[in-house]
């Protein structure tokens, strides 16, 4: 028997939530619309009514997981400091992500998926072009000369920070700051 929801949303929080879970557990396309509904204890007319198709569920997990990811970028534009160097706010960055486990999984699942989807492949593609510009923004407080070299990297640091997702997901450890002096040796 299914949940009663008495709060008018609840139930669409109640399936993105269980999506996200789901989808972290079995992978997006080993997870049924079915398999959602049965584990958000909702019927599956209450699903569809949200969700008629898979794809809208998917492009909303990937809008609220890179929503996240953006609000991480922003913070970090808030808190770098002039006095730092590139390499302690680029592992001040990766390190605020990569502390995220759910985050990082999540989003090492939706980066599969965009490896098949179109569509989930452009919203990933419009963040990361979102995100260069945030990062851009955030070494405008630091030397120029470094600033220039990681505005110029921004593609090699979505490929680093994905890869340090993907560990992270897998359970790999990653040494943060060797990857921070790495990326930015000139």
């Amino acid at each position: 028997m299914a949940k009663k929801r008495t709060e008018k949303g609840s139930a669409k929080a109640q399936i993105l939530e269980t999506a996200m879970q789901l989808f972290k557990e079995q992978g997006i396309n080993g997870t049924s619309l079915n398999d959602i509904a049965t584990a958000a204890s909702l019927s599956k007319g209450t699903l569809y009514y949200y969700y008629p198709a898979k794809d809208g569920l998917v492009e909303d997990i990937i809008a609220i997981n890179t929503d996240v990811i953006t609000e991480m970028f922003f913070a970090w534009v808030s808190s770098v400091d002039r006095r730092s160097t590139a390499e302690e706010t680029i592992e001040e960055l990766l390190g605020s992500i990569l502390e995220q486990d759910d985050l990082c999984k999540l989003h090492t699942v939706i980066s599969v998926e965009a490896s098949r989807n179109p569509v989930a492949a452009q919203l990933l593609n419009e963040k990361y072009n979102q995100w260069a510009v945030i990062l851009e923004m955030g070494t405008l407080k630091i030397r120029p000369r470094e600033a220039q070299l990681i505005t110029k990297r921004a593609p090699l640091f979505f490929t680093l920070l994905n890869g340090c997702m993907l560990d992270k997901a897998s359970g790999i450890e990653t040494d943060i700051k060797e990857l921070a002096h790495i990326f930015l040796a000139k």
